[in-house]
């Protein structure tokens, strides 16, 4: 099989995994690689240590801020706060010092930012690249019984959604493609509103998820990126062996994101997606959840539940069920692919 660009596919993961006696060699390791978790978590006494890396590989500007969030965002899904970081650098031959200088600026920047240490990792100048790319290591720490997992939902659990599905999607498009985007009709004011999503409404999540955490009704959290949220959907799924019922029209999506989705011919559920999370909670504190979270500023809503069957599903508003769609990419890939 000829893979394209993107994260490699479940069946090849799970091929990985079996090879990976991550529990059975080392009793500290609670929770080790598996297909919807966002995390690694490692027993520390009293305290759980949550470790996450993460390239960035589809923007080259402001990459430093960018996986300093993108990092974190999946250490607050455990509701563990991020406090440690970790930067592989690998730069292009020919930078220049003042660049790379410029770099390290705006990492330490965005680390003070969201209250996190450098305390080290890796750089250096490597044949092949046409642009810097960064992999990150987030280290994060929380009491041992509060440590959340995505396998932790239960059936019957309601599913609630914070932020709107495809918005990092929307604003690399609107950033990389702007001419591409003009020509299939989008309005320069769409394009040029799309461009600040990543900030506004943003693609942090670790507010959010860190309040929702301090509640203690909170059964999981998931984080929705590549493959947006048709693939986190599935990951749910598959982490929990059970299914999931998703009312299609109450996942928040933003008008722009619509309307440059509908022009390029993609769909949004299947775009990039950080910045939007998934929370489960039980059925009886449900309310109590949501009227928690709005009362704080965050907008969320419910918009499915979790199942006891294996079945994922999206029901539209006349009641029709369908199958959550499976992305074996993700549509900005397919997009950046035919352009």
């Amino acid at each position: 099989m000829n893979l394209s660009h993107g994260k490699l596919p479940n069946s090849i993961l799970e091929k990985i995994f079996s090879k990976i006696n991550t529990f059975e060699s080392d009793q500290r390791v609670l929770q080790g690689p598996d297909i919807g978790e966002d995390t690694a978590h490692i027993s520390f006494g009293s305290k759980t240590l949550i470790v996450k890396t993460d390239p960035i590989t589809f923007v080259s500007d402001n990459f430093e801020w960018y996986s300093l969030h993108v990092n974190a965002n999946d250490i607050v899904t455990s509701g563990a706060i991020p406090k440690w970081f970790l930067a592989t650098i690998l730069l292009p031959i020919g930078i220049t010092e003042k660049k790379i200088l410029d770099i390290f600026k705006k990492l330490n920047h965005a680390a003070k930012e969201i209250n996190v240490t450098i305390v080290g990792g890796h750089t250096e100048i490597t044949l092949g690249l046409s642009q810097p790319i960064i992999c990150g290591t987030m280290l994060g720490e929380i009491e041992a019984s509060k440590a959340l997992t995505t396998s932790n939902a239960n059936v019957g659990d309601d599913i609630i959604m914070y932020g709107y599905a495809g918005i990092e999607g929307t604003s690399i498009l609107a950033d990389k493609s702007q001419k591409t985007l003009l020509i299939q009709g989008v309005e320069k004011n769409v394009i040029n509103k799309a461009k600040k999503f990543i900030k506004n409404p943003g693609i942090s999540i670790i507010k959010p998820a860190l309040a929702a955490a301090s509640t203690g009704l909170v059964t999981s959290m998931h984080d929705v990126t590549e493959g947006g949220i048709c693939t986190a959907l599935n990951e749910i799924s598959k982490a929990t062996k059970n299914g999931v019922k998703v009312y299609q029209d109450k996942i928040p999506i933003l008008k722009e994101t619509s309307n440059i989705c509908n022009k390029i011919n993609l769909d949004p559920l299947g775009l990039i997606s950080s910045g939007a999370l998934l929370i489960t909670t039980s059925k009886k504190n449900s309310s109590k959840l949501i009227n928690n979270l709005l009362n704080k500023g965050y907008k969320i809503k419910k918009i499915g539940e979790i199942t006891s069957n294996s079945e994922t599903l999206f029901i539209n508003s006349y009641g029709e069920k369908t199958p959550i769609k499976k992305f074996y990419k993700d549509e900005i890939v397919r997009f950046f692919e035919r352009s």
